[in-house]
C-alpha cells in the first residue's frame, strides 16, 4: 500500500512550523501556558473550550489545527475512517501532579474535576477527535523517547488492517519544564514524502 506523509507540524517552545516553514513566533518571554494560549490567537483559531484545557491537550489542539486546516479532510463530512495515534514519554504526569496538589493536604482538600478528568493521555485524543468530528481508531503510546519505528508500525497497521484512509500520528510531550509536539497526516497515494521510518524521522529533526 502507497502512505504518504501530506502535511506535518512541528512545534517547539514559542514557535511553530507547517511543512518546514515558520508560521508562529509567540515571542521568547511567555511562560508555557501563555505562550500556547499566544499561539492560540496568532493562529486565528475560534474554539473557547481550548482554554478549559489541560496544556498537553492545547498543544495536540494547536498541532493539529494547523495540519488539517485546508486539507480536505478538515472539510470532510465523513471522519470514521480518520485515526489518531499519538505518543510521548511523560503521559500527562504534568496535569496528575497539578491535581495531586489539590488533594495533598486534609486541612486543605480540594479536588478539582477540571484537572481530574485530564490525568489521562488518551482524553487529548479525545479532546482532537471531538473537535474535528474523526469516529476512527485510535491510541495514545507511552515511549522513553521519540520512537519513528514505533509511530510507523501501528499507523501501517491501521491501514493494512482496518478501513482507516487517514491517520492523524506524532508525538505530543508536554511536562512541567517545557513542550514539544510534531505531528503529520498520513494519507493513501504517492507523494514527495514516503510514508516510512527515514521520512518520519527526517520530518522530526528539520527543526
Amino acid at each position: 500500500m502507497d502512505l504518504t506523509i501530506t502535511k506535518y507540524c512541528n512545534i517547539k517552545p514559542h514557535k511553530i512550523w507547517v511543512n518546514g516553514h515558520e508560521v508562529i513566533d509567540a515571542g521568547t518571554n511567555e511562560s508555557l501556558e501563555k505562550s500556547l494560549i499566544q499561539s492560540y490567537r496568532l493562529l486565528g483559531l475560534n474554539y473557547l473550550k481550548f482554554f478549559k484545557m489541560d496544556n498537553l491537550s492545547k498543544l495536540a489542539i494547536l498541532a493539529t489545527d494547523c495540519i488539517v486546516k485546508e486539507t480536505e479532510l478538515y472539510g470532510a463530512a465523513d471522519k470514521e475512517n480518520t485515526a489518531v495515534v499519538f505518543a510521548n514519554a511523560s503521559s500527562s504526569l504534568a496535569t496528575d501532579s497539578n491535581y495531586q496538589q489539590t488533594i495533598n493536604n486534609p486541612d486543605n482538600y480540594f479536588p478539582s474535576p477540571s484537572l481530574f478528568v485530564y490525568t489521562l493521555p488518551n482524553i487529548t485524543i479525545g479532546e482532537i477527535c471531538i473537535r474535528h468530528k474523526i469516529y476512527g481508531e485510535n491510541v495514545f503510546l507511552i515511549s522513553r523517547k521519540f520512537d519513528a519505528d514505533v509511530l510507523y508500525f501501528y499507523v501501517n497497521e491501521l491501514f493494512e488492517r482496518t478501513d482507516t484512509q487517514n491517520c492523524i500520528a506524532g508525538w505530543v510531550e508536554c511536562n512541567m519544564k517545557t513542550y514539544e509536539a510534531y505531528l503529520f497526516l498520513v494519507e493513501k497515494g504517492i507523494g514527495e514524502n514516503k510514508f516510512e521510518t527515514n521520512t518520519i524521522n527526517k520530518l522530526y529533526k528539520t527543526k
